[in-house]
């Protein structure tokens, strides 16, 4: 991954996990899920895609970040 994806799955991932869910490498949202739930899962994903598109553009994202980005486990040879 180029450092500055990173840095936005890093941003996504956090402003998530802010908002009570948690989001590793995917994220899976089914009809065991209720109403309620789907519905704040739905809402914290639009405001945080909001948020990573706003931060991306204001050129603000990495000052954001609340911890180091994530390094990726598997590197491409």
């Amino acid at each position: 991954f180029p450092s500055h994806d990173i840095e936005i799955k890093t941003f996504f991932m956090q402003e998530m996990f802010l908002r009570g869910i948690l989001v590793l490498g995917t994220h899976n949202v089914s009809l065991a899920h209720s109403f309620r739930i789907r519905r704040e899962i739905l809402a914290a994903y639009e405001d945080v895609l909001l948020k990573t598109k706003g931060a991306i553009s204001s050129g603000t994202l990495r000052e954001k970040l609340k911890a180091k980005p994530l390094e990726p486990l598997f590197k491409i040879r």
